[in-house]
Parts: C-alpha cells; sequence; structure tokens
C-alpha cells in the first residue's frame, strides 16, 4: 500500500523504487513482510553470521547442481 499508488495500474518511478527498497530490505532481513512470507521470518544479515567461502559460478554446470548446493546450504543453517 504505498501513498502514491491511486489503484489505476500505473507505478510511478517513486514506486517502483520504494518497492525495489521493501524487497531489499526483505530480503535482507530488515523487514518483517507476513504477506509475502507468512510465519517465516528471515534473520538480519551479519557479518558474523556469513560464510567465509565464495559460491564459484564456474563449478555449477546444471540446474540439479544448482538446486544441490541451495539444498546444501539450507541444511547447514538449520543445524
Amino acid at each position: 500500500n504505498h501513498p502514491k499508488y491511486q489503484n489505476d495500474s500505473v507505478v510511478s518511478k517513486e514506486i517502483a523504487y520504494d518497492l525495489m527498497v521493501a524487497c531489499h530490505e526483505i530480503g535482507l532481513g530488515k523487514r518483517p513482510c507476513p504477506e509475502l512470507l507468512g510465519d517465516i521470518t528471515i534473520e538480519e544479515l551479519t557479518m558474523e553470521g556469513a560464510y567465509d567461502v565464495k559460491l564459484d559460478s564456474k563449478r555449477i554446470h546444471s540446474n540439479e547442481q544448482l538446486i544441490d548446493l541451495v539444498q546444501r546450504y539450507t541444511k547447514r543453517r538449520s543445524k
């Protein structure tokens, strides 16, 4: 619900910018969004919680490998 939105399907640059900022904040865990995520909360990203290893995109050759990698990272977080 943006204050400038008039329910006319027109998304101004200001509204689009604010939407992107909101999406960024949600992804970083700085803004809760239960209407999008339900009861799932994203913990705020911190340097203390970051992994030391950067992803190497040259080692991913298929969607299956990418899915496997994401699943492994998800399991690592849930321990």
